[in-house]
């Protein structure tokens, strides 16, 4: 039949071969049917790819190619176009000779003699299953940032922060009613990225789109920070601060949706203009004042020494009007690196505050607090700085008479920040293996608000805590504490981590609202409850990191899909638990959050994709690695990547689940 309706009676044998190849050798699947639906033709990629045989086509052999749950959709419609005798079209799943169902778009068009009638049916199936697949992420990633954001909603709204997100794919917008509200614009309307250029106030509106396009161009950027500013339409100016997360194509790295947040910060960039006023009229005044005056020109050649610089140093105007910076030896060798820092960030941002040692005429040593600040022109380019040096030997004598008496409570605080850092042994709970690490910033400061917690209950449970509570310092420690300590007491009386939470915010709330002197007492804190014979366990979030669990068997890390509001804030806020399931050999990592907003050179976050790959490549090169080892090994991949040193303190606790037997 196919053969004689696409060839002529001359040249039937040789172009009725070459169609023959040419329909065999296409991508899709092909077939024909009599006017009845029974099969007369199917291509060489229809029986490649079922692994069907001739014989079988013509048998229910046909059908059985056909997803079960697809097939009665499938059977309605081929039945009823035969029957009227139309075109139809259904996307269906087609089995491969391997067992996996694909999905395809099947087409049918009907071929009629000259009365009508139907003789012959033509249909293809075209392998849609890569687009299907990518819908479906599509759609969970929005049922998920409706969910966020239907917890932050309230919080927000207190924050003046309002919520957008932008499909790129379909160009469509949507925003929250507080960001209706930022821009003072109607409850209905609804925004993409054109409409919202339209309020960003001229001067910004170039630099806004060209830095959007440049990140949504950049396959590896998944985060953006902007501040620039709107004109309502009412003409009122509003300064906003702009965060955001670009969501990708796995495979391609292509943009397909951006989220992102908008907060009104006026009020803070009106105080930084009012600032930057202030300090203009306060160099007129200091320039009068006992504090002594240095002016630099463009070349750092002094060009202006006052009396009081005179008194400080020793050396008179006449002495040092022309002296360049390189040839004054008045600073302390050891104070080079900190004043060069000092120097370079007022180069950026127009004022710098260095305290240091310097040297008088004398040769004595002193010690000096340097106010800088770069005066710039419209172009900006240096035209001179200006200092202002305070002698403060006899500050700095008493500074050091103060923070010896203070030695005694710094001692107790990080006697207090040791005990709650108590690293259990690595088979401390039987079935399963532990290893926990914490790091802070600064070595200055490490007194720090990270913690991590373990504790076994009956029946073979153990609770693994990550938590980071506000402030420095003995404050710091006392309250991680209380926090650490009121949270396992939860934890016994309900057996429950939302629960416990949800009582842990309620209590930290109501310490709040009677007084105690400490206005803000957040804790951001991870727990999860795993049963060590079955492992199954429960984990619940508190403005935590998203919990990390690998997978021996695929050697892939997953993120749990748990969130909640930080512990603290909010006295009804309530908390959800999420189930997980550990296999012998898998991996659950509880980590702060100076772990993931760890940056590199071009300020791209560590996040999830730098954890996971830490984890997994640790694991192919040493499927047996100890549970510390493995914590050591992810922070020196982070602090790699962020050039060796973190923004903030880092906490880590490693679980290798193994089973037991009761």
């Amino acid at each position: 039949m196919f053969d004689k309706a696409m060839t002529t009676p001359s040249d039937t044998s040789d172009l009725g071969r070459l169609l023959r190849a040419q329909v065999d050798t296409v991508q899709q699947v092909l077939w024909a049917s009599a006017g009845n639906g029974g099969i007369v033709f199917v291509n060489k990629r229809f029986l490649d790819y079922t692994g069907l045989s001739l014989r079988e086509i013509q048998s229910p052999s046909l059908t059985s190619v056909i997803h079960p749950d697809d097939l009665p959709d499938y059977s309605r419609s081929r039945t009823a176009a035969i029957e009227t005798g139309l075109e139809w079209e259904l996307e269906y799943r087609l089995r491969r000779q391997d067992g996996t169902y694909r999905w395809h778009l099947g087409r049918c068009v009907p071929e009629r003699n000259e009365h009508g009638a139907v003789t012959h049916w033509f249909g293809s199936a075209t392998d849609i299953h890569d687009l299907k697949m990518a819908q479906e992420d599509l759609r969970r990633n929005r049922a998920l940032m409706d969910k966020e954001a239907e917890e932050r909603g309230l919080a927000f709204h207190a924050a003046r922060i309002g919520v957008w997100d932008w499909d790129l794919v379909a160009n469509r917008g949507s925003w929250s009613p507080e960001q209706r509200r930022l821009f003072g614009l109607a409850d209905d309307f609804a925004g993409d990225f054109e409409r919202f250029t339209e309020f960003v106030h001229p001067d910004d509106r170039e630099r806004v789109t060209a830095f959007m396009k440049g990140v949504l161009a950049d396959a590896e950027r998944t985060r953006y920070d902007e501040e620039f500013r709107i004109v309502q339409p009412d003409g009122t100016q509003r300064w906003l601060h702009g965060r955001g997360r670009i969501h990708r194509d796995n495979e391609t790295g292509r943009a397909l949706h951006v989220t992102g947040i908008n907060i009104d910060i006026t009020e803070r960039k009106q105080g930084e203009i009012a600032l930057t006023d202030a300090l203009k009229r306060l160099s007129f005044h200091v320039s009068h004042s006992p504090l002594g005056v240095i002016e630099w020109d463009d070349n750092w050649r002094i060009c202006q020494w006052s009396n009081q610089a005179e008194q400080i140093f020793g050396y008179t105007a006449a002495e040092m009007l022309g002296v360049s910076s390189a040839d004054w030896n008045h600073l302390h060798p050891d104070d080079f690196p900190r004043v060069e820092e000092t120097t370079r960030r007022m180069m950026e941002t127009g004022f710098g505050v260095v305290r240091c040692r310097n040297f008088t005429k004398g040769g004595d040593t002193i010690h000096c607090e340097w106010y800088n600040t770069a005066v710039k022109n419209d172009s900006g380019d240096m035209v001179s700085v200006l200092s202002q040096v305070l002698d403060v030997s006899e500050r700095i004598r008493a500074e050091s008479s103060l923070a010896a008496s203070n030695t005694k409570q710094t001692r107790i605080a990080q006697t207090l920040l040791q005990s709650l850092l108590l690293t259990p042994p690595e088979d401390a709970f039987s079935g399963v293996e532990l290893g926990t690490l914490y790091e802070a910033a600064r070595d200055e400061a490490q007194i720090g608000g990270d913690f991590y917690d373990a504790f076994s209950f009956w029946d073979n449970k153990v609770c693994f805590v990550v938590g980071d509570v506000t402030g420095k310092g003995l404050s710091a420690a006392s309250f991680t504490a209380e926090v650490k300590y009121a949270l396992r007491a939860y934890m016994y009386e309900t057996m429950d981590v939302a629960r416990s939470l949800t009582l842990l915010n309620r209590f930290l709330c109501a310490q709040r609202e009677q007084g105690d002197g400490i206005n803000e007492r957040f804790v951001a804190v991870a727990v999860a409850l795993l049963d060590t014979v079955t492992g199954q366990g429960t984990c619940a979030l508190a403005g935590m990191e998203t919990p990390l669990i690998y997978r021996m068997q695929t050697n892939r890390v997953e993120q749990l899909p748990v969130y909640g509001l930080v512990s603290g804030a909010m006295i009804e806020t309530e908390y959800e638990p999420e189930l997980f399931t550990l296999n012998s050999g898998d991996w659950l990592t509880l980590t702060t959050d100076g772990i993931t907003e760890a940056r590199n050179r071009e300020r791209q976050f560590w996040e999830f994709d730098g954890m996971a790959q830490s984890i997994e490549a640790a694991l192919r090169e040493t499927a047996d690695i100890a549970p510390q080892a493995l914590a050591r090994r992810c922070l020196s991949d982070v602090k790699a990547w962020s050039r060796g040193k973190l923004t903030d303190d880092a906490c880590i606790l490693m679980v290798r689940f193994i089973g037991t037997t009761k």
